[in-house]
């Protein structure tokens, strides 16, 4: 991040939790940072508790105590990092970050906006938040005009009714071979033939199932999921997003992180 904001100069820096290290570049070159998020995560909020923890709600102390815990416990994940590139960098303005974990930075001293990167009609914008924070909808990729299917795709889609999709993203699985045996028996069960994207490992081609489903490796959700009749996947935010963006029925098999927040937001809406 450094190396590349002294090549590219740039006038605002749009950073993710992650790399909250952004305020400190920004203060070093004189830039705006402004911080976002794809999950409403770093805002304190009475309303709910943090999505990165398996509760529905702690009441109002306790939800708004959760979103300060998971502040604070990825502000010490990054700490040994963060603490070598400073040693490294010592040519730089003075700390911003330090206990200002999502409060962006800005050269004059404004108090910079907060971008919260999904949809308002998924998680209704809390009523004690101030005017600081922006609920913009999710930002989806431009559509790749480009693209066309492989050959085996075409036609699998082509011949009867839609598909079902299933898939889990970057999740990897323990035993693929068992649980894509397991999709693929739920599948049969309820009458559908499937898609099925490997993903990380998640799932994994199996032989002797070719009439009934279609494996892929990557396909564009955009292109692929408005062709099909349910989407099956783990709960990304990315994902639930581009399913209900094309109005199909979603099946969310949470592993972890704001996977299972994702799947309480999706089931409460029905």
């Amino acid at each position: 991040m450094w190396e590349l904001s002294r090549e590219v100069r740039p006038d605002v820096i749009i950073y993710h939790p992650k790399g909250f290290i952004a305020q400190d570049i920004a203060a070093a070159l004189g830039a705006v940072a402004i911080p976002t998020t794809l999950q409403p995560s770093y805002v304190a909020t009475s309303e709910f508790p943090n999505p990165f923890l398996p509760f529905t709600n702690l009441g109002a102390f306790g939800n708004k105590l959760s979103h300060h815990f998971i502040e604070r416990l990825t502000f010490w994940a990054q700490r040994n990092m963060e603490g070598r590139w400073r040693k490294e960098m010592p040519a730089r303005a003075n700390s911003t970050s330090r206990g200002t974990f999502f409060g962006g930075h800005d050269p004059e001293g404004r108090t910079v906006p907060r971008l919260h990167g999904y949809s308002s009609i998924i998680v209704n914008r809390p009523r004690d938040w101030t005017a600081r924070e922006h609920i913009t909808g999710y930002w989806f990729f431009e559509p790749n005009t480009d693209w066309e299917p492989a050959e085996d795709l075409h036609r699998f889609l082509a011949t009867g009714p839609p598909r079902v999709y299933v898939g889990f993203g970057s999740m990897p699985a323990a035993d693929a071979q068992s649980q894509t045996g397991m999709v693929i028996e739920a599948l049969r069960q309820a009458g559908q033939r499937g898609i099925l994207a490997t993903g990380w490992g998640g799932l994994k081609p199996l032989a002797g199932s070719a009439n009934d489903v279609l494996f892929l490796d990557v396909v564009p959700h955009d292109w692929l999921f408005q062709r099909c009749a349910a989407v099956v996947h783990h709960g990304g935010a990315g994902t639930t997003h581009e399913g209900l963006r094309w109005g199909r029925p979603t099946v969310i098999c949470p592993l972890g992180v704001d996977q299972p927040y994702w799947g309480r937001r999706v089931n409460a809406l029905g």
